[in-house]
């Protein structure tokens, strides 16, 4: 159903300079404001070679499998290969002082809006057994987990810690995108000329963290997307959605009611032709 995981390294690149980090921004979250001019950003040619980081997952009942305990800052692209025999997520989180348990802990008691939205750096979002997905993400130096918000599925043991290691570069890799969804409080900016295909720049607009779940609407399956992200962050994700009916929901709680962002409006239907 998805693409080879490389497309996020293909085609025109655009390297962008990071600027000044804020001492505000936790320890292991996904990073401040990278807006930027046209001053500090520099095209290069498509066929340029590009380093990425690369983490692999295996997701499996109850656990994942990395492909590296360290990986370095900056442009990461996670690949999710689900091995088991239910539905699986990856959502990185920044540790932010806590131990995995204590991250664990503190999402059953008092939900994900108990954190700071900042820690929350995107991922590859729901597929079923047997399929694959991959997402770009910025990682700041840190410590971190990949957690699965799937129902228990954290409580029986799908957090696993690894750390982001040495400076953040002073470019950013960023993929050609096909198009830009942008997440807003509540709900979801979709170009009229969506088509589900190619890599596509995931931008959080709102002033809470969102995700992007995409759900076959007549099944109910996930169909990708992007994980829970900061707000002001960017991802990317890799698409090659079939033609038929999606839902696009946000399932990330909302600090003021205690509803989850679906609840406030967070839903909305797309037709792939």
């Amino acid at each position: 159903m998805r693409r080879s995981l490389a497309v996020l390294a293909l085609g025109a690149i655009v390297l962008v300079g990071c600027g000044d980090d804020s001492d505000d921004t936790p320890e292991g979250a996904a990073g401040g404001d990278t807006t930027t001019t046209a001053a500090d950003t520099t095209e290069v040619a498509a066929d340029a070679p590009v380093e990425l980081a690369v983490l692999d997952v295996t997701s499996a009942e109850f656990g994942y499998e990395l492909s590296s305990a360290e990986v370095p800052a900056g442009p990461v692209q996670v690949n999710q290969t689900n091995a088991g025999e239910l539905e699986h997520q990856v959502t990185i989180i920044g540790l932010d002082g806590m131990t995995p348990d204590e991250l664990v802990t503190t999402i059953a008691d008092e939900g994900d809006d108990a954190l700071d939205p900042a820690v929350f750096a995107g991922g590859p979002n729901t597929v079923g057994p047997g399929e694959a997905n991959t997402a770009l993400v910025q990682l700041e130096v840190g410590e971190y987990v990949a957690y699965c918000f799937l129902p228990d599925h954290a409580a029986q043991g799908m957090v696993e810690p690894f750390t982001v290691t040495g400076e953040a570069p002073a470019e950013v890799v960023v993929p050609e995108a096909a198009s830009t969804i942008e997440l807003v409080n509540f709900g979801f900016e979709v170009p009229a000329t969506f088509d589900g295909q190619g890599t596509i720049e995931v931008v959080n607009d709102g002033d809470q963290a969102h995700e992007l779940t995409i759900l076959d609407a007549d099944d109910q399956t996930g169909q990708g997307g992007l994980t829970t992200t900061a707000p002001g962050s960017t991802g990317y994700v890799d698409l090659d959605l079939t033609p038929g009916d999606y839902t696009f929901v946000c399932f990330v709680t909302d600090p003021a009611s205690g509803q989850i962002h679906l609840q406030l409006g967070m839903e909305q239907p797309v037709t792939i032709t």
